[in-house]
Order: C-alpha cells, then sequence, then structure tokens
C-alpha cells in the first residue's frame, strides 16, 4: 500500500508550495493512475513517496521493497546495460536476473554502453532496472514515453499480472489508452490538492 497524508511541499523557505495538504490512498492489488498538466507536481509527488524527497508537513508510507521509473533516467551511461542490470541488482539486495529472464527484450543489448542506447532501449532497460526482485509496490513515473506499441502492450500485460498478483502500483500517464486496462482508480494533482477523477 502507499498512502500520503495530508502532505505539503516546496522547494525551499520563501518558495511556493508544489504540494498543500496533498491526500492519496493505493491498496495492494491495484493500480492507481495520477493525471495533471505539466508542472502540476506529480514528478514531486512520487518522489515523495519514492523518498528521494522529503515533505515539509504529513506522512508518507508504502509497504514492502519499492520499484521506482523516475521520469529521467537513472542508469549510467558509462556502463552496459548488464552493468547496469548488476548495479541495480546490488543496490536492491536481490540476485539478478538470468539473460533469458529479462523482460522488453532487454537481452539483445546486454553488452552496449547506456549512453549508446536509444530512447526506448534506455526506457526497456530502466523498467527491466525497476522490476528487479519483484516489488511489492511500484512507482511508475511516465513509463510508456519513448516505448514502442509493441512494448507498451507487453508492460499492459506485466502490470496486470501484477495487479493480479497482489502488487500496489502508482502510475503516472496522459494518456488514457496507456493505462485503460489495468487502472483501478484515477486521481488528478490540480492546485497542488490531489482530487479523485471520474474514470473514462
Amino acid at each position: 500500500m502507499l498512502e500520503l497524508s495530508h502532505v505539503s511541499f516546496s522547494y525551499g523557505k520563501g518558495k511556493p508550495n508544489i504540494l498543500t495538504d496533498a491526500t492519496l490512498t493505493a491498496p495492494d492489488g491495484t493500480c492507481t493512475v495520477l493525471v495533471g498538466e505539466n508542472g502540476a507536481g506529480k514528478s514531486t509527488l512520487v518522489g515523495l513517496l519514492a523518498g528521494t524527497l522529503k515533505a515539509d508537513r504529513g506522512r508518507v508510507t508504502h509497504t514492502g521493497r519499492l520499484g521506482y521509473l523516475p521520469q529521467e533516467s537513472a542508469l549510467l551511461d558509462d556502463m552496459t546495460a548488464r552493468e547496469n542490470l548488476l548495479f541495480f541488482s546490488n543496490l536492491y539486495g536481490v540476485p539478478k536476473p538470468k539473460d533469458k529472464e529479462l523482460p522488453f527484450g532487454v537481452a539483445e543489448f546486454l553488452d552496449k554502453r547506456a549512453g549508446e542506447l536509444s530512447g526506448g532501449m534506455k526506457k526497456r532497460l530502466s523498467l527491466a532496472c525497476t522490476l528487479l526482485g519483484n516489488p511489492d509496490t511500484l512507482l511508475l513515473d511516465e513509463p510508456c514515453a519513448s516505448l514502442d506499441a509493441h512494448n507498451q502492450k507487453l508492460l499492459t500485460d506485466i502490470l496486470q499480472d501484477l495487479r493480479r498478483n497482489g502488487k500496489c502500483i502508482l502510475y503516472i500517464g496522459h494518456n488514457e489508452e496507456e493505462y485503460r486496462a489495468f487502472c483501478d482508480k484515477r486521481y488528478r494533482l490540480c492546485d497542488g490538492t490531489v482530487v479523485e477523477d471520474l474514470l473514462f
């Protein structure tokens, strides 16, 4: 489960609040989608849930091991895809999967440096790193950006399986077609506050 309870946040003293008394709950076994205009603070909210940012007020909690896909790539460009997988496996304290078990066709470019990969390949590798060790809770910030239709379908299938297996997923996306198949509840971030948004 993910919970954001009455959270306020700004990027420094005297700066305007990005979030003001924001509250959101995402239960296990569901996919909760967060939408909002560019600059509304969606990535900030996910950063607070991931622990990369600290709230000024309120409480942020999650259960189990966390998998986090930030909007910007967290890959180490000087390392190969294989070395990135090993690095994140060690960071999470989980075994690195066998090549044949890697999703999104990552095994096809394991020996290429991350900095030489296309945007789509980087996103596929980033997703593979995020899913290492079968995390209990997933934070996905625009995971379909740069993905082709084939890999978007693979991601949809994976997320549907994860929901069925009781995982908690928070998904940021702009296009309803991306998440229609697996979305249980949708919230909108507007003026620093989270409000429930009617589905489709």
